[in-house]
Protein backbone atom coordinates (compact mmCIF):
# COMPACT_ATOMS: atom_id res chain seq x y z
CA UNK A 1 0.00 0.00 0.00
CA UNK A 2 1.43 3.36 -1.04
CA UNK A 3 0.69 6.20 1.40
CA UNK A 4 1.06 9.93 0.95
CA UNK A 5 0.49 12.62 3.60
CA UNK A 6 -0.77 16.04 2.56
CA UNK A 7 -0.20 18.62 5.31
CA UNK A 8 -1.92 21.99 5.59
CA UNK A 9 0.55 24.14 7.58
CA UNK A 10 -2.17 26.76 8.22
CA UNK A 11 -4.84 24.46 9.66
CA UNK A 12 -5.64 24.12 13.35
CA UNK A 13 -3.72 25.24 16.40
CA UNK A 14 -0.34 23.56 15.72
CA UNK A 15 2.42 25.54 14.00
CA UNK A 16 4.42 24.35 11.01
CA UNK A 17 7.32 22.96 13.08
CA UNK A 18 4.97 20.97 15.31
CA UNK A 19 3.14 19.59 12.28
CA UNK A 20 6.45 18.61 10.67
CA UNK A 21 7.36 16.53 13.74
CA UNK A 22 3.90 14.94 13.84
CA UNK A 23 4.01 14.03 10.17
CA UNK A 24 7.50 12.57 10.49
CA UNK A 25 6.23 10.16 13.17
CA UNK A 26 3.13 9.33 11.12
CA UNK A 27 5.16 8.65 7.97
CA UNK A 28 7.43 6.31 9.91
CA UNK A 29 4.38 4.40 11.19
CA UNK A 30 2.94 4.10 7.67
CA UNK A 31 6.18 2.84 6.15
CA UNK A 32 9.42 4.04 4.63
CA UNK A 33 7.93 4.77 1.22
CA UNK A 34 5.36 7.23 2.60
CA UNK A 35 5.44 10.54 0.70
CA UNK A 36 4.91 13.93 2.39
CA UNK A 37 3.76 17.14 0.71
CA UNK A 38 2.15 20.50 1.51
CA UNK A 39 4.33 21.82 4.34
CA UNK A 40 5.73 24.57 2.13
CA UNK A 41 2.38 25.79 0.80
CA UNK A 42 1.13 29.26 1.66
CA UNK A 43 -2.46 29.25 0.30
CA UNK A 44 -5.34 26.96 -0.64
CA UNK A 45 -4.46 27.05 -4.34
CA UNK A 46 -0.94 25.76 -3.69
CA UNK A 47 -2.28 23.04 -1.39
CA UNK A 48 -4.80 21.97 -4.05
CA UNK A 49 -2.01 21.66 -6.61
CA UNK A 50 0.01 19.50 -4.20
CA UNK A 51 -3.09 17.34 -3.64
CA UNK A 52 -3.48 16.74 -7.38
CA UNK A 53 0.16 15.74 -7.76
CA UNK A 54 0.27 13.47 -4.72
CA UNK A 55 -3.07 11.73 -5.39
CA UNK A 56 -1.72 10.32 -8.65
CA UNK A 57 1.22 8.64 -6.90
CA UNK A 58 -0.42 6.92 -3.91
CA UNK A 59 -3.16 4.43 -2.98
CA UNK A 60 -4.17 6.31 0.18
CA UNK A 61 -3.99 10.10 0.46
CA UNK A 62 -3.77 11.03 4.15
CA UNK A 63 -5.02 14.58 4.81
CA UNK A 64 -3.48 16.29 7.84
CA UNK A 65 -5.86 19.18 8.51
CA UNK A 66 -9.41 20.08 9.45
CA UNK A 67 -12.75 20.10 7.64
CA UNK A 68 -11.82 23.04 5.42
CA UNK A 69 -8.63 21.29 4.32
CA UNK A 70 -10.52 18.09 3.57
CA UNK A 71 -13.03 20.03 1.46
CA UNK A 72 -10.28 21.80 -0.49
CA UNK A 73 -8.56 18.50 -1.22
CA UNK A 74 -11.62 16.52 -2.32
CA UNK A 75 -12.55 19.39 -4.63
CA UNK A 76 -9.03 19.46 -6.08
CA UNK A 77 -8.38 15.80 -6.88
CA UNK A 78 -9.88 14.49 -10.11
CA UNK A 79 -9.15 10.77 -9.83
CA UNK A 80 -10.34 7.97 -7.50
CA UNK A 81 -8.16 7.64 -4.40
CA UNK A 82 -8.76 6.48 -0.86
CA UNK A 83 -8.57 9.23 1.75
CA UNK A 84 -7.31 8.96 5.32
CA UNK A 85 -7.83 11.66 7.94
CA UNK A 86 -5.43 13.00 10.56
CA UNK A 87 -7.58 15.32 12.74
CA UNK A 88 -5.26 18.29 13.32
CA UNK A 89 -7.78 21.02 12.44
CA UNK A 90 -9.98 23.14 14.69
CA UNK A 91 -13.36 21.38 14.86
CA UNK A 92 -12.68 18.09 12.98
CA UNK A 93 -16.40 17.47 12.46
CA UNK A 94 -16.00 14.80 9.76
CA UNK A 95 -13.44 12.89 11.83
CA UNK A 96 -15.87 12.97 14.77
CA UNK A 97 -18.69 11.68 12.56
CA UNK A 98 -16.48 8.79 11.43
CA UNK A 99 -15.65 7.92 15.03
CA UNK A 100 -11.94 8.54 14.52
CA UNK A 101 -9.72 9.05 17.57
CA UNK A 102 -8.51 12.62 18.03
CA UNK A 103 -5.06 11.33 19.00
CA UNK A 104 -2.94 11.50 15.83
CA UNK A 105 -1.03 8.26 16.31
CA UNK A 106 -4.19 6.31 17.12
CA UNK A 107 -5.80 7.82 14.02
CA UNK A 108 -2.74 6.71 12.05
CA UNK A 109 -3.21 3.17 13.34
CA UNK A 110 -6.83 3.23 12.15
CA UNK A 111 -5.63 4.26 8.69
CA UNK A 112 -2.96 1.54 8.57
CA UNK A 113 -5.28 -1.21 9.79
CA UNK A 114 -8.57 0.06 8.37
CA UNK A 115 -10.66 -0.80 5.36
CA UNK A 116 -12.16 1.47 2.69
CA UNK A 117 -15.58 2.92 3.55
CA UNK A 118 -17.66 4.80 0.96
CA UNK A 119 -19.45 7.91 2.22
CA UNK A 120 -21.80 10.38 0.54
CA UNK A 121 -21.02 14.00 -0.22
CA UNK A 122 -23.14 17.07 -0.98
CA UNK A 123 -22.91 18.82 -4.34
CA UNK A 124 -23.43 22.56 -3.75
CA UNK A 125 -24.69 24.68 -6.66
CA UNK A 126 -23.50 22.03 -9.13
CA UNK A 127 -19.84 22.65 -8.33
CA UNK A 128 -18.45 22.31 -4.80
CA UNK A 129 -18.45 19.04 -2.85
CA UNK A 130 -18.94 19.13 0.91
CA UNK A 131 -20.00 17.05 3.91
CA UNK A 132 -21.72 19.85 5.81
CA UNK A 133 -23.23 23.14 4.64
CA UNK A 134 -25.25 25.97 6.10
CA UNK A 135 -27.11 29.07 4.97
CA UNK A 136 -27.66 31.67 7.68
CA UNK A 137 -26.15 32.26 11.08
CA UNK A 138 -23.41 29.60 10.60
CA UNK A 139 -21.84 31.65 7.81
CA UNK A 140 -22.17 34.80 9.90
CA UNK A 141 -20.30 33.02 12.70
CA UNK A 142 -17.48 32.15 10.30
CA UNK A 143 -17.29 35.74 9.12
CA UNK A 144 -17.02 36.96 12.71
CA UNK A 145 -14.53 34.22 13.65
CA UNK A 146 -11.64 35.45 11.49
CA UNK A 147 -10.47 38.38 13.67
CA UNK A 148 -10.46 36.10 16.73
CA UNK A 149 -8.45 33.40 14.93
CA UNK A 150 -5.73 35.92 14.21
CA UNK A 151 -5.27 36.40 17.95
CA UNK A 152 -4.27 32.72 18.45
CA UNK A 153 -6.76 32.06 21.24
CA UNK A 154 -6.88 28.29 20.67
CA UNK A 155 -9.23 26.21 18.55
CA UNK A 156 -12.60 26.54 20.34
CA UNK A 157 -12.58 30.06 21.84
CA UNK A 158 -12.87 31.94 18.49
CA UNK A 159 -15.95 29.87 17.59
CA UNK A 160 -17.68 30.62 20.88
CA UNK A 161 -16.89 34.34 20.72
CA UNK A 162 -18.06 34.56 17.11
CA UNK A 163 -21.23 32.63 17.98
CA UNK A 164 -22.02 35.07 20.79
CA UNK A 165 -21.59 38.02 18.41
CA UNK A 166 -23.75 36.44 15.70
CA UNK A 167 -26.54 35.58 18.14
CA UNK A 168 -26.63 39.21 19.23
CA UNK A 169 -26.56 40.90 15.81
CA UNK A 170 -27.76 38.43 13.16
CA UNK A 171 -30.64 39.70 10.96
CA UNK A 172 -33.16 37.02 9.96
CA UNK A 173 -34.87 36.45 6.61
CA UNK A 174 -37.84 34.47 5.27
CA UNK A 175 -36.78 31.23 3.56
CA UNK A 176 -38.39 28.72 1.19
CA UNK A 177 -36.96 25.20 1.25
CA UNK A 178 -37.87 22.77 -1.52
CA UNK A 179 -37.05 19.14 -0.75
CA UNK A 180 -37.57 16.70 -3.65
CA UNK A 181 -40.19 19.05 -5.14
CA UNK A 182 -42.10 19.75 -1.91
CA UNK A 183 -41.94 23.35 -0.69
CA UNK A 184 -41.69 24.44 2.95
CA UNK A 185 -41.97 28.03 4.19
CA UNK A 186 -39.84 29.17 7.14
CA UNK A 187 -40.59 32.78 8.17
CA UNK A 188 -37.76 34.69 9.82
CA UNK A 189 -35.39 31.73 9.62
CA UNK A 190 -32.17 31.87 11.54
CA UNK A 191 -30.51 28.91 9.83
CA UNK A 192 -30.82 26.19 7.18
CA UNK A 193 -28.33 23.35 7.65
CA UNK A 194 -27.89 20.80 4.85
CA UNK A 195 -25.57 18.05 6.00
CA UNK A 196 -24.37 14.46 5.85
CA UNK A 197 -22.86 14.43 9.35
CA UNK A 198 -24.61 14.68 12.72
CA UNK A 199 -21.99 16.74 14.54
CA UNK A 200 -20.77 20.30 14.01
CA UNK A 201 -17.47 19.57 15.72
CA UNK A 202 -16.45 19.91 19.38
CA UNK A 203 -19.06 17.20 20.10
CA UNK A 204 -22.06 19.39 19.13
CA UNK A 205 -24.74 16.86 18.14
CA UNK A 206 -26.72 19.23 15.92
CA UNK A 207 -28.45 16.93 13.38
CA UNK A 208 -28.52 13.49 15.03
CA UNK A 209 -30.60 11.99 12.19
CA UNK A 210 -27.79 12.53 9.65
CA UNK A 211 -25.89 9.56 8.26
CA UNK A 212 -22.80 9.47 6.08
CA UNK A 213 -23.91 6.64 3.81
CA UNK A 214 -27.70 6.64 3.50
CA UNK A 215 -27.98 8.39 0.12
CA UNK A 216 -29.97 11.32 1.55
CA UNK A 217 -29.49 14.95 2.54
CA UNK A 218 -30.45 15.96 6.06
CA UNK A 219 -31.91 19.42 6.58
CA UNK A 220 -32.39 21.29 9.85
CA UNK A 221 -34.01 24.71 9.96
CA UNK A 222 -35.37 26.88 12.70
CA UNK A 223 -36.76 30.29 13.60
CA UNK A 224 -36.72 30.06 17.38
CA UNK A 225 -35.69 32.96 19.58
CA UNK A 226 -32.05 33.55 20.44
CA UNK A 227 -32.43 32.36 24.02
CA UNK A 228 -34.02 29.11 22.84
CA UNK A 229 -31.31 28.74 20.21
CA UNK A 230 -28.51 29.24 22.72
CA UNK A 231 -30.06 26.78 25.16
CA UNK A 232 -30.55 24.20 22.40
CA UNK A 233 -26.92 24.53 21.31
CA UNK A 234 -25.66 24.11 24.87
CA UNK A 235 -27.80 21.01 25.39
CA UNK A 236 -26.57 19.56 22.08
CA UNK A 237 -23.09 19.18 23.56
CA UNK A 238 -24.59 16.66 25.98
CA UNK A 239 -27.62 15.10 24.28
CA UNK A 240 -28.66 14.96 20.59
CA UNK A 241 -30.46 18.11 19.44
CA UNK A 242 -34.25 17.93 18.94
CA UNK A 243 -34.94 21.62 18.34
CA UNK A 244 -35.82 22.98 14.91
CA UNK A 245 -37.59 21.46 11.92
CA UNK A 246 -36.04 18.39 10.31
CA UNK A 247 -36.42 17.46 6.62
CA UNK A 248 -34.73 14.88 4.39
CA UNK A 249 -34.42 14.15 0.68
CA UNK A 250 -32.00 13.77 -2.22
CA UNK A 251 -32.28 17.31 -3.65
CA UNK A 252 -32.74 20.56 -1.74
CA UNK A 253 -33.23 24.15 -2.94
CA UNK A 254 -32.98 27.03 -0.46
CA UNK A 255 -34.38 30.45 -1.48
CA UNK A 256 -33.96 33.49 0.78
CA UNK A 257 -35.80 36.81 0.64
CA UNK A 258 -32.54 38.68 1.28
CA UNK A 259 -28.93 37.72 0.44
CA UNK A 260 -27.24 35.21 2.73
CA UNK A 261 -23.81 33.60 2.78
CA UNK A 262 -23.31 29.89 2.14
CA UNK A 263 -20.70 28.05 4.18
CA UNK A 264 -19.41 24.59 3.32
CA UNK A 265 -17.25 22.53 5.69
CA UNK A 266 -16.32 25.56 7.71
CA UNK A 267 -15.41 27.82 4.79
CA UNK A 268 -17.34 30.78 3.35
CA UNK A 269 -18.35 30.08 -0.27
CA UNK A 270 -20.59 32.75 -1.79
CA UNK A 271 -23.38 35.21 -1.09
CA UNK A 272 -26.75 34.86 -2.81
CA UNK A 273 -30.47 34.25 -2.48
CA UNK A 274 -30.75 30.79 -4.07
CA UNK A 275 -28.70 27.69 -3.25
CA UNK A 276 -29.01 24.16 -4.65
CA UNK A 277 -27.87 20.93 -3.02
CA UNK A 278 -27.76 17.37 -4.34
CA UNK A 279 -26.57 14.16 -2.68
CA UNK A 280 -23.62 12.29 -4.24
CA UNK A 281 -23.93 8.70 -2.96
CA UNK A 282 -20.64 6.97 -2.20
CA UNK A 283 -18.63 9.83 -3.67
CA UNK A 284 -15.66 9.57 -1.27
CA UNK A 285 -13.75 6.48 -0.14
CA UNK A 286 -12.43 6.84 3.41
CA UNK A 287 -9.70 4.53 4.79
CA UNK A 288 -10.65 3.99 8.42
Amino acid sequence: MRYGILVNPRSGRHGRDRKERIVRDVAQRLGGGCLVAGLGTTCSAELAEEARRLSGRVDVLVIAGGDGTIADVINAIDQPVRVGLLPVGSANALACALGLPMNVMRATQRIAEGKPRPIDLILCDGSRKAAMTGVGIEADILRRREPWLNRRLGSAIPYFLATAGAMRHYVRTDVRITVDGQEHEVPQAISVVVTKIPSYGFGLKLVPQARLDDGRLHVLTGNMGMFSLGWSLLKAFVVPNRAGRYLSGSRVVVECDSPRWLEADGELCREGTRFEFEVLPGALMIQC
